[in-house]
């Protein structure tokens, strides 16, 4: 029998400060609901593990310092909690106590996968059920990237093999470990969990945390390396799934160009993977690249509200085409 029914994973480095402020948040009801809470320390300073002594006499909280490459520190926070279930989650994750509470009343349902929905999940407003590997992987694949943003129930993991793939552990080992394992599952069950966010209860902040150099790193090579790898049951949205994340989007392309993560020498360098992880044309990255840094924010400003409004129009006319369809099926 595992030792905690949910466990908090959490891998940190050199951010002492913000492991203080999260578990400072829930660990008086993570103590008094036995919720194990796992620090993964992969930092080269103590200061981090100066201030989690503060937390030493809680029976619920355990602290691990790691050392060794990325991918094992990575894959050794997902494994090494003794738990039914799992949240992977970042250090600057928001989780107030009565999040808990929730949590374990559903996690009685004993589903495979639990789905935390939070701002990114604005197209799925309802708490629902999803039965089929391939429902899932269409609708939450690209937010399940978020660190956080699931619960997974430790004995899925053993559907599939244990080791760490090398292509694509940088940032997307669990979640493919997931999507292999679950066509292995019989009656597989997942539950999509809306929060209400004015009660910010769970949040998961968005930041990405790679350098302008690994941004095609990650989201170019592992993440097309990484779909390709899925299982066949997939391939009908594999295509779509490598554009998901919208990278040629004119709005996130001045973006990246602002903070870095694209200039010339970087997109003529990934042509071919940005290829097939947009269907812009290369021809908008390379223009977007010669646009001077200091002149990205006004061109924002200038774009933002009619790329709102052509969005706000292009909503509206698949709602009503959505319904159009509806209504031809019941005849």
């Amino acid at each position: 029998m595992a030792k905690y029914k949910l466990a908090i994973s959490i891998p940190t480095y050199e951010r002492p400060e913000c492991i203080s402020e999260l578990i400072d948040q829930f660990i008086n009801e993570a103590e008094k609901l036995n919720i194990g809470i796992y620090i993964f320390d992969g930092s080269i300073s103590d200061e981090t593990k100066k201030v989690c002594e503060k937390y030493k006499d809680y029976s619920c909280f355990n602290y691990i310092r790691q050392t060794g490459e990325i991918k094992e520190r990575h894959w050794e926070a997902v494994t090494a909690s003794d738990c039914d279930y799992l949240l992977n989650c970042r250090d600057r994750t928001i989780i107030k106590s009565e999040f808990f509470g929730i949590i374990l009343r559903l996690l009685e349902e004993n589903l495979d996968l639990y789905i935390l929905g939070d701002s990114t999940y604005k197209f799925a407003s309802k708490m629902h059920f999803l039965t089929s590997p391939c429902e899932l992987f269409k609708e939450f694949f690209l937010p399940m990237t978020l660190f956080g943003s699931y619960i997974v129930r430790k004995d899925v993991l053993k559907a599939t093999d244990n080791n760490i793939d090398a292509k694509y552990y940088k940032s997307f080992a669990l979640l493919s470990k997931i999507f292999k394992a679950i066509p292995n599952i019989k009656d597989f069950k997942a539950l999509f969990i809306p929060f209400d966010f004015k009660t910010n209860y769970y949040f998961i902040p968005k930041t990405f945390s790679g350098t302008s150099e690994s941004f095609f790193s990650i989201w170019g090579d592992d993440w097309v390396k990484m779909i390709d790898d899925l299982p066949p049951c997939y391939n009908e949205y594999k295509t779509k799934a490598k554009q998901a994340r919208e990278i040629g989007n004119i709005l996130n392309l001045l973006d990246f160009r602002m903070n870095g993560s694209i200039d010339l020498k970087i997109v003529l360098k990934n042509k071919n993977i940005i290829k097939q992880i947009s269907s812009t044309p290369l021809i908008v990255f390379i223009l977007v690249a010669l646009i001077p840094k200091k002149l990205t924010k006004p061109c924002i400003k200038i774009i933002k509200p009619i790329s709102d409004i052509l969005s706000f129009i292009n909503t509206k006319i698949n709602k009503n085409l959505n319904m159009i369809k509806k209504k031809l099926n019941r005849k």
